[in-house]
């Protein structure tokens, strides 16, 4: 399974196409701040979207972490807001343990990262808007799953 993950795209739905394009995912995962641009993604490319609220969205009745299981294995999407990951990752490293989760994807730091912790990959595929940032482009991560391997890699647009 090829999943385009994204976070923080800020109203930029452009971009957001472009990186589905160019990718061809199976499905893609937001990690919010800017949940209406998920299903606007959603509509324009038909690519099934799987997404949670950042701190810019308001969206009642939304839980801010999901839980969801590809390939045998568990994983969990939120902002990180809820989970001050601008202060570290340890918040979210916990609830990694406690969920039983193999792959976390969070984003709120606008920084792209990458890190396997304890057999626990940490994914932050940065800031998805070229609108919001200091001219830089956008960024995204694509993750390869299978029940045997999981791999990480981290783009810009």
């Amino acid at each position: 399974m090829r999943i385009l993950a994204v976070s923080d795209s800020h109203g930029d739905v452009d971009s957001l196409v472009l990186m589905a394009k160019k990718e061809d995912p199976d499905i893609v995962f937001h990690m919010g701040d800017c949940v209406k641009d998920a299903l606007a993604l959603e509509g324009a490319c038909g690519i099934p979207t799987v997404y949670v609220p950042g701190n810019n969205d308001f969206c009642r009745g939304m839980p801010d972490e999901l839980e969801v299981e590809f390939e045998g294995k568990n994983i969990l999407l939120l902002h990180g807001h809820t989970r001050g990951v601008i202060l570290g990752k340890g918040g979210i490293l916990s609830l990694a343990r406690v969920k039983d989760a193999a792959v976390v994807f969070f984003g709120h730091t606008h920084k792209p990262f990458f890190e396997q912790r304890e057999g626990i990959y940490l994914v932050n595929p940065g800031q998805a808007s070229r609108k919001a940032g200091r001219g830089e482009p956008g960024s995204y991560a694509m993750v390869e799953l299978t029940e045997d391997n999981v791999r990480v890699g981290l783009y810009r647009l």
